[in-house]
């Protein structure tokens, strides 16, 4: 009984690893501080409706071993080796793809017509509902693009 406790604190443990506490205000990626944006102004032309990916870290990965502890307590010599390692394959499987499925996220591509005449094409997460015609602010660095509705 002892060793089945330490397994699934472990297990647990691994999985809540990755976890992250939640905050109140919008979370910035820490490399987007101190950099520069230009900003643009522009008219929305289109917008599409997208679903993003979600992402596979190592706590979907980690499932794996749960699925090992599982297959642990069948069977005896070759048929317990081929139980973990089975546990093991199709415990990362499905923590794999649960993660993904579960970190995806509402997106939106929106095309703005930039009032110097140039149009760009940004994905982006949904946050704010951004329609056709609507006069927004489009700020890019290099590769980081982001459509914003103008404060009022």
């Amino acid at each position: 009984m002892k060793t089945s406790a330490i397994v699934f604190l472990l297990a647990a443990g691994l999985m809540f690893s990755g976890c992250q506490f939640p905050s109140s205000r919008p979370l910035v990626a820490s490399s987007a501080v101190n950099t520069t944006l230009t900003p643009n102004r522009g008219t929305v032309t289109d917008v599409r409706l997208v679903t993003i990916e979600g992402h596979n870290t190592q706590l979907g990965h980690n499932a794996g071993l749960i699925g090992a502890a599982a297959g642990f307590g069948i069977g005896h010599g070759t048929g317990k080796a081929l139980a973990v390692t089975g546990g093991l394959v199709a415990g990362e499987a499905i923590g794999v793809a649960a993660e993904e499925w579960l970190t995806r996220k509402a997106g939106q591509t929106l095309t703005v017509k930039l009032d110097n005449g140039r149009t760009v094409v940004v994905t982006q997460i949904a946050s704010a509902k951004v329609h056709i015609g609507d006069e927004v602010l489009v700020v890019q660095d290099g590769a980081y693009s982001e459509v914003l509705l103008p404060s009022s």
